[in-house]
């Protein structure tokens, strides 16, 4: 079976979204540190001024990974990149085309696929080392089911 995935904007969310996610848990943390240090000002009248620059870190953090990720969205344009797909029976190929360029071809075993998740519209294989690709589930149709047998049967 072989099928074509475009990694567009809504492409790229399904995948940056750990980094989302990083960066909201940083900001929650930045910002419950900066209200300790007002609780303890409040308390005692004083607070150490280093607890207040440790509390910046994680919002600092936070800012460097939502900028990255609104650049991942910008530079995410569909018809420029895109990944086919060829699925067998114990393996399958991703060739990467970005921007209009040849970018490069994997082979990965099923065996290697740690998780399939269905976020989005896509189907995300999470590959050891490899990170994960995202697979358009229309694209794939009726072969999904086929696609999930096939690989828990390679992981047992």
């Amino acid at each position: 079976m072989t099928c074509v995935t475009k990694i567009d904007r809504r492409a790229q969310k399904v995948l940056s979204r750990s980094v989302l996610i990083c960066a909201i848990v940083a900001v929650c943390l930045g910002v419950a540190l900066i209200a300790l240090w007002g609780v303890l000002y409040l308390l005692r009248g004083e607070a150490g001024y280093d607890l207040l620059v440790i509390s910046f870190a994680p919002v600092i953090f936070a800012v460097v990974l939502f900028v990255l990720y609104a650049r991942q969205l910008k530079q995410a344009n569909g018809d420029e990149n895109f990944n086919v797909y060829d699925f067998g029976k114990v393996t399958f190929t991703v060739k990467g085309t970005r921007r209009g360029s040849f970018a490069g071809s994997f082979d990965v075993e099923y065996a290697d696929v740690k998780s399939v998740k269905a976020r989005s519209g896509f189907l995300v294989l999470y590959v050891k080392k490899l990170g994960a690709f995202v697979v358009d589930r229309e694209q794939l149709g009726d072969f999904e089911n086929t696609l999930k047998q096939n690989i828990a049967a390679c992981r047992r």
